[in-house]
């Protein structure tokens, strides 16, 4: 099922956490699907303002880690209204601050990838 959606894509989302098995696993797919992904965008999933996910976003970031058609996008913080909010981040009237932060930083992502596919 993989390779039809990602054949069909004109970008493929990555969204990656900041673990000890986020290098090995997203360096395994790129190598795997970087012959048939147009453009690929990797977005840092469920960061967490800790120093130990500091040094997973530095790794991710240094120069072979990721490698085209794939390119780093913006960061999505951790985030309890990801985990439990049940209905969809849109809804309702305005958006108190964490479900704005939540929605600015998917919107982010979301334009990057737009940019992508656009190019």
């Amino acid at each position: 099922m993989a390779d039809g959606a990602i054949a069909a894509a004109d970008v493929v989302v990555l969204p990656v956490t900041m673990d000890q098995w986020a290098v090995p696993a997203l360096r395994k797919f790129m190598r795997a699907y970087a012959g048939r992904v147009r453009r690929g965008l990797v977005v840092p999933n469920r960061v967490r303002a800790r120093v130990a996910d500091d040094g997973w976003a530095e790794v991710i970031g240094q120069e072979g880690v990721i490698e085209p058609p794939f390119v780093l996008g913006p960061p999505i913080q951790e985030s309890e209204v990801l985990h439990s909010f049940r209905r969809p981040l849109t809804a309702g009237g305005a958006p108190g601050a964490a479900r704005s932060t939540t929605l600015a930083q998917v919107d982010a992502a979301a334009h990057r990838a737009l940019e992508l596919a656009e190019r």
